[in-house]
C-alpha cells in the first residue's frame, strides 16, 4: 500500500491545460511504474530517519550515516540538495504532491523556516558573501558552518612550527598521501582519504603523532573556508524560483503564508545579484567557476609553472546548463555566459543499426546530459527535444544491452564509499580517463528522462521492475546497483532522490513559467533559443578551402555529384566553408544538420567545428565527431542540433578528416545542408 503518492490527477490537468493552450506535451495517464517509484522514494522524507536538520530545516547531504565505512552523510549539506526540498515542499503546499507525512500546512510553515535560515546564512560572513552561499556546510548544534578548506599552503607550516620544521611536516603530509603538491610545492590540494585523521599520525607522520603537534597540524589543515561555486548556487537560486512559482498556482497563490513566503523568496534571489555580478567576467563573457572568499581568489588551479589559473563555467552539457539559462535571464546578463558554453556532439550506433546524435557530456554521465529536472522549457524547442531525447535514447538502449536497472550516471559507485563521476556510457564521454565506470547503474535520472520519452521510459521500467523494485526501502529507493554482484549500492543522496520525485511530477517548466510570467521575463527566454537559418553547404554561396595542418596535399572540387575530398595517404586534411555574404553570421540553431555521402578510401574520423565570431571566451570549441564508414553507397547522417546562442553568428564551418586505416582518403559529400526544425 502506498503511503505516499503524486496527486496524479492535479497533474494531468495541468498538463491537459498546456496542449489546450497549444504546448507540445506528452505523459502517461495510466498508473505505472513511474508512479509507483515516485511514491517510494516518497518515503524518504518520513519523520524520524535524521534526514533533516532540525534547527535549519535543511536536508542532510544524505540518508547515510555509518561510521564503520567512514560514510558520513548526515551532518552537512549541500545547496542543490536543501533547492531540491523547497521545491518538493511548495509542491506540497500547492497540493500538487500530496504525503501522510508532510501536510498543506506543515509544508507552508517549513518553507518558512527553510527561507528564514537561507537568508540568515545569506547575510553571516561566515557562510556567505555578496549574497551567494557556501556550496556545502556543515550542522554545528547552533549554527551551520562552511566547508573544510581544500588546499593547503606550506607557509602557515612554516608560520606555526618555523622555516625547518614546517617544512619536514609539510613533506611527511605529502609522503602520507594526505597532501598532492602543487607543480611550485607553495600549496598542495587536501586528500582526506589514506587514514586521514587523528588515528593517521603513522609512518612519515609518526615523529608528529604527540597530542599537541597532531592537533595543531589538523587545526591547519581543517580550516573552515567560505567558498562559492557558481553553479551550486545557479542551481538553488533555480529552485527557488521555480518553489515561488509553485506557490504561484491557483491553489495556493492568495494564501497569507504563501505570499510571505514568495516575498522571502524574492529578496534571497536579489540578494544573490551582486555575488553574480562579481563572479562574471564580461571580458570572456562567463561565469567564473567560483571566489574562495578565505583566501580571496576566485577558484582554479596551479599550472606548470606554479600560476594561479581561474576556472570558468565554460562547458555546457551538464546539470548547471538551465540553471545558468536562469541566471542570465533573472539578473539581465547578456546571452554571452551561455553563448560561450562549448560543446561537443557524439555518437552511438544503437542495438537496431540506428546512428544517434546528441550533445556529450564532459563524463559521459547521464545526470550531465539531461540535469536534475527540465524547467527551461526545452521541450517546447525543438531542437532541445530531438538533441534530449536521442540522450534518453541512447541510455535506454545502453542499458537494455547491459540489462542495466537503471542509467549510468555519477553516483555511489559501489566500491566502497567511492563518489564519482566516472559512471558513464564511454561513447558518449569527451574524456574517458580514467576509464569510464559502466557497471553502476543508478535511478535518479530516470525521472527527468521520464519527462522527456514517457512511454519509452515507462516500458523500460516494466521490463527491470524486477531489479529496480529490489532496490525499493521503506525511506525510498537505494542509489543502484552493484552488477558484479547484484546487490544494492546501499547509499541515499538527497539531491538524487528528490531529483527522481521532482522529474516523475514533472512540473518544473510549469513552476518556472509561472514565476518568469509574474516578472515580466517571460519574453527573455526567447534570446536563449534563437532559430537558424535554411543553409546548403555545397551551393554557389559559399566558398571552400581545401588545406591540412600537417602540411598535406587536399583536393576539393565541386560536381554535380556533390563535393569531391582526397588528400594523402594517412595524412589529416580539411575544408573550410566561409560564408561572406551573410552579414553577421549564419545560425544554425534549433534545426537539423544533414550529411549525404559516399567514401570510397578508408574509414575516416572526422571533426565538424562551428566557428563564430566571438570564440575568444571559450576554453572548449563547438564541434561534431561524425565518422565517415568506408562504403561505395550513399550514407546519410542527421544530427539536430540544439537552439543555443553557440551556434549563432558563425562566419566559418570548418571539416577535419583522419584516416584510420592505411588507404588514401577519397569521399564525396553528397549533400551537406542544415534545416530549421518547423515549430
Amino acid at each position: 500500500m502506498n503511503v505516499s503518492s503524486v496527486n496524479w490527477n492535479r497533474v494531468r490537468c495541468a498538463a491537459l491545460l498546456g496542449l489546450v493552450a497549444g504546448l507540445w506535451c506528452e505523459t502517461v495517464w495510466a498508473k505505472g511504474a513511474m508512479r509507483d517509484l515516485v511514491d517510494n522514494a516518497l518515503g524518504y522524507v518520513r519523520p524520524g530517519q535524521g534526514v533533516f536538520d532540525p534547527k535549519s530545516g535543511y536536508p542532510a547531504e544524505g540518508w547515510n550515516d555509518d561510521p564503520a565505512t567512514g560514510l558520513r552523510l548526515r551532518n552537512f549539506t549541500q545547496l542543490t540538495a536543501i533547492g531540491s526540498w523547497l521545491e518538493l515542499l511548495s509542491h506540497f503546499a500547492a497540493g500538487t504532491v500530496v504525503s501522510p507525512h508532510v501536510s498543506r500546512a506543515e509544508a507552508l510553515e517549513r518553507l518558512e523556516q527553510l527561507m528564514e535560515c537561507l537568508l540568515e546564512d545569506q547575510r553571516d560572513p561566515r557562510l556567505a558573501e555578496r549574497g551567494l552561499l557556501c556550496n556545502f556546510m556543515g550542522f554545528e548544534p547552533e549554527r551551520r558552518v562552511g566547508p573544510l578548506a581544500s588546499a593547503a599552503h606550506k607557509k602557515e607550516f612554516q608560520e606555526v612550527f618555523g622555516a625547518e620544521v614546517g617544512e619536514a611536516i609539510w613533506q611527511a603530509l605529502k609522503a602520507r598521501g594526505w597532501l598532492y603538491a602543487w607543480r611550485d610545492d607553495a600549496g598542495a590540494e587536501i586528500r582526506r582519504e589514506q587514514g586521514y585523521g587523528q588515528a593517521g599520525f603513522e609512518g612519515a607522520l609518526a615523529p608528529y603523532a604527540s597530542p599537541e603537534i597532531r592537533d595543531r597540524i589538523l587545526a591547519i589543515l581543517d580550516q573552515r573556508v567560505v567558498q562559492l561555486v557558481f553553479g551550486d548556487n545557479a542551481n538553488l537560486a533555480a529552485s527557488v524560483a521555480k518553489a515561488e512559482g509553485a506557490l504561484l498556482s491557483p491553489e495556493i497563490r492568495d494564501n497569507p503564508a504563501a505570499i510571505r513566503i514568495r516575498k522571502k523568496m524574492e529578496a534571497f534571489l536579489e540578494a544573490q545579484r551582486a555575488g553574480y555580478e562579481f563572479l562574471y567576467d564580461s571580458q570572456r563573457g562567463l561565469f567564473r567557476f567560483g571566489w574562495n572568499a578565505t583566501d580571496r581568489r576566485f577558484i582554479g588551479w596551479g599550472d606548470a609553472s606554479g600560476a594561479w589559473q581561474v576556472g570558468y563555467a565554460d562547458y555546457l552539457v551538464n546539470e548547471f546548463r538551465g540553471p545558468t539559462e536562469f541566471v542570465v535571464i533573472r539578473y539581465g546578463f547578456p546571452v554571452d555566459p551561455v553563448r560561450n558554453l562549448g560543446f561537443r556532439i557524439k555518437s552511438r550506433i544503437l542495438a537496431n543499426g540506428r546512428e544517434l546524435f546528441t550533445l556529450a557530456p564532459w563524463e559521459g554521465s547521464a545526470f550531465q546530459a539531461l540535469g536534475l529536472s527540465l524547467f527551461m522549457d526545452e521541450r517546447s524547442s525543438p531542437g532541445w527535444r530531438a538533441v534530449l531525447e536521442n540522450a534518453v535514447r541512447i541510455n535506454l538502449d545502453y542499458s537494455r544491452r547491459g540489462n542495466l536497472p537503471g542509467f549510468l550516471s555519477e553516483s555511489y559507485s559501489g566500491q566502497g564509499i567511492e563518489y564519482t563521476g566516472r559512471v558513464g556510457i564511454p561513447e558518449l564521454a569527451v574524456v574517458n580517463e580514467p576509464p569510464r565506470i559502466t557497471n553502476a547503474p543508478s535511478l535518479y535520472t530516470l525521472g527527468v528522462a521520464h519527462e522527456i520519452l514517457p512511454r519509452e521510459v515507462e516500458s523500460f521500467l516494466n521490463e527491470q521492475w524486477g531489479g529496480i523494485s529490489a532496490l525499493f526501502t521503506e525511506h525510498g529507493p537505494w542509489e543502484g546497483m552493484r552488477m558484479q554482484d547484484g546487490t544494492p549500492i546501499q547509499c541515499q543522496t538527497t539531491a538524487h532522490v528528490l531529483s527522481l520525485i521532482l522529474g516523475g511530477v514533472g512540473q518544473g517548466s510549469a513552476s518556472l513559467k509561472r514565476y518568469l510570467e509574474s516578472k515580466g521575463l517571460q519574453a527573455e527566454l526567447a534570446r536563449l533559443r534563437p532559430v537558424g537559418d535554411r543553409l546548403g553547404f555545397l551551393g554557389s554561396g559559399t566558398q571552400a578551402a581545401t588545406w591540412s595542418a600537417q602540411g598535406a596535399v587536399v583536393w576539393g572540387e565541386r560536381g554535380w555529384r556533390g563535393y569531391r575530398l582526397r588528400g594523402e595517404a594517412g595524412k589529416q586534411g580539411a575544408v573550410t566553408w566561409t560564408f561572406p555574404a551573410r552579414g553577421t553570421g549564419v545560425s544554425l540553431a534549433d534545426g537539423e544538420l544533414t550529411i549525404a555521402y559516399r567514401n570510397r578510401g578508408p574509414a575516416l574520423r572526422a571533426v565538424i567545428r562551428f566557428e563564430g565570431q566571438a570564440a575568444t571566451g571559450r576554453a572548449y570549441g563547438n564541434e561534431l565527431a561524425v565518422r565517415f564508414r568506408p562504403t561505395g553507397r550513399r550514407e546519410t547522417l542527421t544530427i539536430p542540433l540544439p537552439a543555443t546562442p553557440a551556434l549563432t553568428s558563425l562566419r566559418q564551418v570548418v571539416l577535419m578528416f583522419e584516416p584510420e586505416a592505411p588507404g588514401t582518403p577519397d569521399f564525396t559529400l553528397v549533400a551537406l545542408r542544415f534545416r530549421p526544425f518547423a515549430k
